[in-house]
């Protein structure tokens, strides 16, 4: 890339090679006010023309001659033919010389000596050039109002019996070394006798209306920065675009933005009479937000749960739409599954939720699955409370006495778990290792809560059941099956608070 300074177009080159020769030519010695005038100022006196990046001559005149000496920027002058003998040419034979229509402003010679060596032509269209000499030598520049460039400019350069014209075309600010031609057999340039201004201004085009563009990021997408609709480049004119680096404007050569991120790009027309640049094009391509984080598929059973409803985590400033396809598809105001008691079965319904940026309008590129599901209520279980004991022996007395206790030998052997005074069996119990071990059958479970098995040991034999006094409770009960640990002794008494099932009764 060439960075270029827009707005004056400079060429750099130029200007390091006049700020050197200015330094070095003896015949700017005592030019003092064209030295400040110059210095810091070359952005505003050398520009690009549309012949080139200097300050060669764009045109030769017809029936011209070749002169001497070259000016600091490098313009050849010209002697060229007109109606005076003595050698001073008007405007109007420089316009036709150099196959031009006429200047837009023309100067009357102005006559050496200046008055501290400076002479002032100031134009009717605002335009002042200010001309400096050592009484050979001539320096100038040129300022122009607001909006405007050069078009053309000639400086008739008169001394002795001729005159060299230095002829600019494109947007030149100022020059120096000019002089007149040779005199006689002298070698050197003629003294100055008088010095004739001529140009021609031409307006800045307006600066180019410029459109950007927004996108949400999507696989090989490409956004440029346009013009306007309705907007076209003037005739003579390229459309030359830039970004912005640091404080330069950088050309590039095309204004795309083809990656997640914002850019601004400028554009001017450029010429020899560039337009200024134009506002900012702005381009951006939009993060895609993340799909959204799933809670996990919900499944209940429809009894006292009847509805499930899909729910999701997203990130701040995000909202959630719910569709009922992985793409397309319809959105769904309510993800909520309801279980439908005249289809019955298991009813199952899944939903795809979309992440949208409140701002950018932006959606993730998936969507997140959530499977709701219901299945039917199992059939109610009805189930009634009992007492149940080891069958062995009868306690002879007591409130309960159809309860049973047990030998050691016996519970070593295992007997059934019984209950009621039909010791209807419902389970075994065993005694290993000082652990009793009761197992239900299906059908039966313990009671909730603690102390649902309990045992009472003792080394003398059971006459009457006083309770539970004295009991051990502590037993571990898992599903069906209680352990408990106990002493060692020859008779024992096991106690189970059970629950069996029974068929439901029917509501009244």
């Amino acid at each position: 890339m060439r960075t270029q300074n827009f707005v004056r177009n400079l060429n750099w080159v130029w200007v390091l090679t006049l700020a050197v020769i200015f330094t070095a030519c003896s015949q700017m010695d005592g030019l003092e006010p064209d030295s400040k005038t110059l210095e810091g100022k070359s952005e505003e006196l050398f520009r690009l023309s549309p012949f080139g990046n200097g300050f060669e001559n764009a045109r030769v005149p017809t029936g011209g001659t070749t002169s001497t000496p070259k000016s600091n920027g490098g313009i050849t002058p010209y002697i060229i033919p007109g109606a005076n003998e003595g050698g001073n040419r008007t405007c109007a034979e420089v316009a036709t010389a150099y196959g031009i229509a006429s200047f837009g402003t023309s100067f009357e010679q102005r006559n050496a000596p200046f008055a501290d060596n400076k002479a002032t032509f100031t134009g009717s269209d605002g335009a002042v050039i200010t001309a400096t000499t050592d009484g050979t030598f001539v320096s100038w520049s040129i300022e122009v109002p607001a909006g405007y460039c050069v078009k053309y400019l000639a400086a008739v350069v008169k001394g002795s019996n001729d005159a060299n014209v230095y002829f600019y075309e494109g947007d030149v600010r100022g020059d120096s070394g000019l002089a007149s031609p040779v005199a006689g057999g002298s070698g050197g340039a003629a003294a100055l006798s008088n010095l004739r201004f001529c140009y021609t201004l031409e307006e800045k085009p307006q600066a180019p209306e410029v459109v950007g563009d927004e996108e949400c990021f999507e696989e090989d997408l490409v956004l440029r920065a346009t013009l306007a609709d309705g907007v076209t480049i003037p005739d003579g004119y390229k459309l030359q675009w830039y970004k912005k680096v640091g404080d330069e404007f950088v050309e590039v050569d095309d204004p795309k933005l083809d990656k997640v991120g914002t850019i601004d790009y400028y554009a001017a027309f450029v010429n020899g009479c560039s337009s200024e640049m134009s506002k900012a094009a702005t381009l951006t391509i939009w993060a895609l937000p993340d799909a959204p984080k799933s809670k996990g598929d919900q499944e209940e059973e429809a009894c006292d749960i009847k509805k499930l409803t899909a729910s999701v985590e997203v990130a701040p400033e995000t909202k959630i739409v719910w569709y009922d396809a992985p793409t397309g598809g319809n959105v769904v105001e309510d993800p909520s599954l309801v279980y439908d008691e005249t289809k019955g079965g298991v009813q199952t319904v899944t939903f795809y939720a979309e992440a949208v940026n409140t701002d950018t309008k932006c959606i993730s590129a998936t969507r997140t699955a959530v499977k709701l599901t219901l299945n039917p209520c199992p059939p109610q279980e009805c189930w009634t409370g009992e007492s149940a004991t080891g069958l062995g022996n009868a306690f002879p007395t007591g409130p309960s006495t159809w309860f049973q206790w047990n030998t050691k030998a016996q519970l070593i052997a295992g007997v059934d778990l019984v209950y009621g005074r039909n010791l209807v069996p419902i389970g075994r119990v065993t005694l290993s290792g000082g652990i009793i071990t009761v197992t239900l059958n299906e059908g039966i479970r313990f009671a909730e809560g603690s102390g649902a098995l309990k045992v009472i040991a003792s080394n003398t034999q059971f006459t009457r059941f006083s309770g539970f006094s004295g009991a051990l409770s502590n037993a571990t009960i898992n599903g069906n099956t209680a352990t408990i640990s106990v002493p060692d002794r020859a008779f024992y008494f096991v106690h189970g608070d059970i629950e069996k099932i029974i068929e439901c009764p029917i509501p009244e």
